[in-house]
């Protein structure tokens, strides 16, 4: 968890390769990190300190899952 010592970064985010799901952890104002998980292709995500949002069906928008769940 090196990431959390690095002063500058806000959000690291991972992004899995095998099914829709994102999992983010996101710096707090007072340095505490907040973890949320979006699974689902419908599902977005918000990177407060970027003031951004993005959709998991465009981050896998060329992506074919193999036996995804319906």
């Amino acid at each position: 968890m090196k990431y959390q010592h690095v002063d500058s970064l806000m959000h690291y985010v991972m992004i899995s390769q095998n099914e829709p799901v994102v999992e983010v952890y996101t710096r707090e104002p007072e340095g505490e990190w907040r973890y949320k998980v979006v699974s689902g292709i419908d599902g977005t995500i918000r990177l407060s300190n970027l003031d951004m949002t993005l959709a998991l069906n465009e981050i896998y928008k060329q992506v074919e899952f193999i036996d995804l769940p319906e």
